[in-house]
């Protein structure tokens, strides 16, 4: 059968709700937490409750949602269905992939890109949607987005990003043996990189690689704090 939704991340929200990434309808939506139903919903292809400030803020084919704040989301936009790529041909001419910060604004119900992370083009800086969709890199499926200063598991209460697409596309279709690499960056307010990080190849089942990544103070519950008396 065809999968027309393929819901691919559900977070807690910040207003009594849950928000929910439909990746086959290019949507997120935002359900009430106590089954009272659907609250709104933001998508440049299906009925939306909110328009897009510009073409360039809309996205595709998203991952990992989470609402930082009421008016507030963070996605990984894959671009699979965006209109200039040509997803069912090998070279994905026109496709890129970027890591996103929405605003929405519940008055004029317009929703804006405040924030976002592409590799090598940063968009934010050049403007040129086309040079984004000629050279930068396509995650084909997954991918993160976590801004560390409200990770719970991060003890440091900077504004960067860790990002992460673990399903570079390398015109490669046999994913499953062969597997796709991923790149992990934490990325500035900027979109400047403080750090990136490159994993080998890894074969998965349904071309998923890694799928995403989650940030971590500590590999085996070390502390941050110097352990000796005299010091460190």
């Amino acid at each position: 059968g065809v999968d027309y939704r393929h819901l691919s991340s559900l977070a807690i929200g910040t207003a009594d709700n849950y928000v929910v990434t439909s990746r086959n309808l290019d949507a997120v939506l935002s359900l009430a937490r106590d089954g009272r139903g659907l609250q709104w919903t933001l998508s440049p292809t299906i009925a939306s409750d909110f328009t897009f400030a510009t073409d360039a803020d809309k996205f595709y084919d998203p991952h990992d949602v989470t609402q930082t704040s009421n008016t507030t989301l963070t996605l990984v936009d894959d671009g699979n269905a965006r209109p200039a790529c040509n997803f069912d041909d090998t070279s994905h001419q026109g496709c890129f992939s970027r890591a996103i910060e929405l605003e929405l604004d519940f008055e004029t119900m317009e929703a804006k890109v405040t924030w976002q992370f592409e590799f090598p083009t940063l968009l934010a800086n050049t403007g040129d949607l086309r040079e984004a969709e000629r050279g930068d890199v396509f995650n084909e499926v997954g991918g993160s987005v976590t801004r560390l200063g409200d990770a719970a598991s991060n003890a440091s209460a900077t504004d960067d990003f860790l990002v992460a697409f673990p399903a570079i596309d390398d015109s490669d279709d046999n994913a499953t043996s062969v597997g796709y690499e991923t790149f992990v960056y934490q990325v500035a307010r900027d979109g400047g990189i403080v750090g990136a990080l490159g994993l080998p190849a890894l074969p998965s089942w349904g071309t998923a690689g890694r799928y995403r990544v989650e940030p971590t103070s500590t590999v085996y519950g070390e502390s941050s704090t110097c352990p000796f008396a005299g010091g460190c």
